[in-house]
């Protein structure tokens, strides 16, 4: 007897919601969380449009937080969009910092959001990623690990993510991304999660 496979809601949480909470540590420091959340078409221009949307971010952070702020060694961004939950899309953004820093910090970290959302990447920014994956697909294609990938997807979900992947790629616009992310963006779901030291009792 063949099973059948039964649908889980896994829904984010809608709207914003912080939660900020402390404990005890040996080297203080504020550990944070963004992740915004919404519901994208999973098709393979979207997918390479996050890919590219959380690596500009990462030149953007690397530059205004850890180079202009000193605020941290480095700031984590990862950007997907699910096939079960189909749609379901997610970016989230991971930093450490001093305590003192992180409400300033956080503040850069929306700014720059917004200013993707509402002006487009950077050029130079958009220029540097859209070359990066390119050099890297020319890469992928000498590699065993990449091929087996394309099967595997094709084989087990239908997908080709291989022969439209160059043309797609080379299509895209800095206009795509600011449209994408303020698509995304525009759903107004974010969870901040802070962890902060507990102050030290006398």
């Amino acid at each position: 007897m063949k099973g059948e496979f039964v649908p889980v809601p896994m829904d984010y949480q809608k709207g914003k919601s912080e939660n900020i909470f402390k404990r005890e540590m040996q080297n203080p420091k504020a550990s944070v969380f963004i992740a915004s959340t919404g519901n994208m078409e999973r098709s393979q221009k979207n997918t390479i449009l996050m890919s590219m949307f959380d690596q500009i971010l990462d030149i953007v952070y690397t530059e205004k937080i850890r180079e202009d702020e000193g605020g941290t060694y480095g700031v984590y961004t990862q950007g997907g969009i699910s096939r079960y939950p189909k749609g379901q899309s997610v970016l989230q953004i991971i930093y450490d910092t001093d305590p003192a820093k992180m409400e300033n910090l956080n503040t850069i970290i929306h700014r720059e959001l917004k200013s993707i959302a509402d002006n487009g990447p950077r050029a130079e920014d958009f220029s540097k990623v859209k070359e990066y994956m390119l050099k890297q697909y020319n890469e992928n294609l000498k590699e065993n690990n990449y091929w087996m990938n394309v099967l595997d997807t094709k084989y087990f979900y239908g997908e080709d993510n291989h022969s439209n992947y160059l043309t797609i790629l080379n299509s895209i616009t800095a206009n795509d991304v600011k449209s994408f992310v303020k698509a995304f963006l525009s759903q107004g779901n974010e969870a901040v999660v802070v962890m902060m030291p507990k102050e030290e009792t006398k």
